[in-house]
């Protein structure tokens, strides 16, 4: 496999094997959430163990110390990934 990285197998609770290489991690945050702040440097952290890879798209034009180069999230994105893009307008946060 020249150039090519070498599976990462990851067998799931119902026994099935996934090659983590094909799996992706997309990621809405925030600058100021404090949950963004405990858990996306834990994400990342177990992405880097792992060997899958995160997208990771900031709602509010912030990323945080984890991802700081987050990026904006295009209206696409959060209609295709994000349950909250289909919240009625008054109950969104941004």
């Amino acid at each position: 496999m020249s150039g090519a990285s070498q599976p990462r197998w990851l067998r799931l609770s119902n026994g099935k094997q996934v090659d983590l290489r094909d799996w992706k991690v997309v990621l809405f945050m925030q600058g100021h959430c404090p949950y963004c702040h405990k858990f996306d440097p834990v994400l990342k952290q177990l992405a880097g163990q792992y060997g899958f890879s995160v997208f990771s798209y900031t709602i509010d034009g912030q990323g945080d110390d984890a991802f700081p180069e987050a990026l904006p999230a295009p209206p696409d994105v959060m209609q295709t990934f994000s349950p909250i893009s289909r919240w009625p307008r008054r109950l969104r946060f941004w």
